[in-house]
């Protein structure tokens, strides 16, 4: 028979190994009025107050909502026109001034819109227009694929089923490297998958049910382990299609 002290100790011991509840309360002012039909988000810290800020899209403009001291967002400026339809969003310091900007690719308007912050706050879009593609854009994503410590782009094309790398190079883009994906590539992340050291690619394709996967190599030979890639993604030296549909099972590009 157990003591009361012994049963007092199983019921605090089951009360810590008890599962976490995850519970969410909205915040007060929720939700913050942004432009028509937002569809994508991301958050950074614009004014450089230490508060995570918010930059929305939707289907003309983008909205910065700046968080407040006391809580809550609120609108930095009134919604900024972008070229027609909007589809992603990527975020990072793309002039080198220390201050963080973010990029909008078009679907509709076949344009890159490169939102600079300005010194007095708000945004500037760089060069006074926004950079012609050629293609519908998709995912947008930023990511050191160059290796010159700039931050360049990866933009997602539907309608090509590829994807373009786009090399920062002082005050604007320049195209670098097309890679073909499956059918009809929706988003791509950037990030360093393999542990390699370089900036690797990740696309989701939408008609295909996969997601490919490409490793940054050096031009010509494999990347060391450790050392870091002066070349954008390689799509021949670790690139993968993961079915998403199949049960994870990968099949060698």
């Amino acid at each position: 028979m157990k003591t009361p002290a012994c049963l007092a100790g199983i019921a605090i011991a089951l009360a810590v190994v008890a599962p976490a509840q995850a519970s969410f309360t909205q915040e007060p002012g929720s939700p913050f009025d942004v432009g028509f039909r937002p569809i994508g988000e991301a958050v950074a810290d614009f004014n450089k107050d230490g508060r995570p800020d918010i930059v929305t899209i939707d289907q003309s403009t983008a909205s910065v909502l700046l968080r407040r001291p006391t809580g809550g967002y609120a609108l930095e400026t009134p919604p900024m026109g972008m070229p027609s339809g909007p589809s992603d969003v990527a975020v990072a310091d793309f002039n080198g001034d220390g201050r963080l900007d973010f990029a909008v690719g078009t679907y509709v308007g076949n344009a890159l819109a490169v939102m600079l912050r300005q010194p007095t706050g708000g945004f500037a879009v760089e060069g006074g227009a926004a950079m012609p593609l050629g293609f519908g854009s998709q995912g947008v994503a930023a990511g050191e694929f160059a290796g010159d410590a700039k931050p360049d782009l990866a933009i997602a094309s539907r309608d090509t089923g590829d994807v373009r790398i786009f090399r920062r190079d002082g005050t604007g883009f320049t195209s670098v490297g097309t890679y073909a994906t499956e059918i009809h590539p929706l988003d791509v992340v950037a990030a360093n998958f393999d542990g390699a050291g370089g900036t690797d690619l990740a696309i989701s394709n939408n008609a295909s049910g996969s997601v490919r996967c490409c490793c940054a190599r050096a031009a010509g030979s494999p990347r060391r382990p450790g050392r870091r890639s002066p070349s954008v993604p390689s799509p021949t030296a670790c690139s993968r299609a993961i079915s998403t549909a199949t049960g994870g099972r990968t099949s060698p590009s």
